[in-house]
């Protein structure tokens, strides 16, 4: 009985999995193309995109666009050799929507693809506005569409997982892209590594800092979050060491961004030696307990 119930429960739990994994396909959309390369835009210059939404499903879908900066690790390997003259300005402000959220839905005439027909699909259009001060060199923009089941009655809403695609659009603005910048200076603060470093180029670049501090046979290490520095802007990098350390010590100072970095060596002074913290005892436990014994002790005297 006990291994009848057992094959019932596991049949039960196969069919609750295969159900998602269906459902969650069913509710699958995609983009083509993924990738769009616009060539070469002008200042001012609007430039009008189109790509499609595309979905197995045969239900209605409300999509939302949700568009973002670019991550230049997808033009890797293909475009490597443009990341010299790549601008990480957050180009995504300047898309305007023609129509946002859309709703997709299966149309009369099936869209051919490479995978086949789809029947389920919609084409999206959107306006890139160039502004006039816009940086030189390669801009990544990357639009996200958003789903979720439409609220349509009878229909089955919000059904679990609906996975995501993208489509990135790659484009270049006239004008010399150049990456370049130089750690101005370099403090100690308690156990806080200050990193200075200015932008020389004349692109945005996104730059974070680590580095090594010698210290009696063995190195402390630390590294920086990242932070987005325009053409000509000081910026100020902050690293932590987990060591009590004081003196003079040789410290090694890199800062990393994506089409190279600068290193600097350079003495450090350090006076980080945090006191010991003294745990508090909690004395109340044992005075109640005292208490206790000396109520004890009475009641036994005087009233037994």
């Amino acid at each position: 009985m006990l291994i009848l119930k057992m094959r019932k429960i596991l049949v039960f739990v196969m069919f609750l999995l295969f159900f998602s994994t269906v459902e969650a396909q069913k509710y699958t959309i995609g983009v083509s193309p993924s990738f769009i390369d616009l060539g070469t835009l002008q200042r001012g210059e609007s430039k009008i995109v189109k790509f499609y939404v595309v979905s197995p499903s045969n239900e209605e879908i409300l999509v939302s666009m949700k568009e973002e900066p670019g991550n230049p690790d997808f033009l890797l390997p293909k475009y490597s050799d443009r990341l010299a003259n790549f601008s990480e300005e957050d180009a995504s402000k300047w898309i305007v929507y023609f129509s946002n959220p859309i709703v997709l839905k299966p149309q009369e005439t099936p869209l051919e693809t490479q995978v086949g027909k789809i029947r389920t699909w919609r084409e999206v259009s959107l306006m890139i506005k160039v502004p006039l001060n816009a940086e030189p060199g390669y801009h990544l923009i990357s639009v996200e569409p958003r789903p979720q089941v439409s609220q349509q009655p009878g229909g089955q809403i919000g059904i679990g997982l609906i996975s995501l695609a993208k489509v990135n659009i790659f484009f270049k603005i006239d004008g010399t892209a150049v990456r370049d910048g130089e750690i101005v200076e370099i403090l100690t603060e308690g156990n806080k590594v200050k990193v200075y470093f200015k932008n020389k180029g004349t692109v945005t670049m996104r730059v974070r800092s680590y580095g090594q501090i010698f210290f009696e046979n063995s190195s402390i290490s630390f590294s920086t979050s990242s932070i987005d520095l325009k053409p000509n802007e000081l910026g100020e990098l902050i690293g932590y060491i987990d060591q009590p350390i004081k003196g003079e010590y040789e410290g090694r100072v890199v800062v990393d961004f994506l089409s190279g970095g600068k290193e600097k060596t350079t003495t450090l002074i350090f006076d980080y030696l945090p006191e010991k913290k003294v745990e508090e005892v909690n004395l109340l436990p044992l005075l109640l307990f005292l208490v206790l014994i000396i109520a004890s002790v009475i009641i036994w005297r005087y009233f037994v």
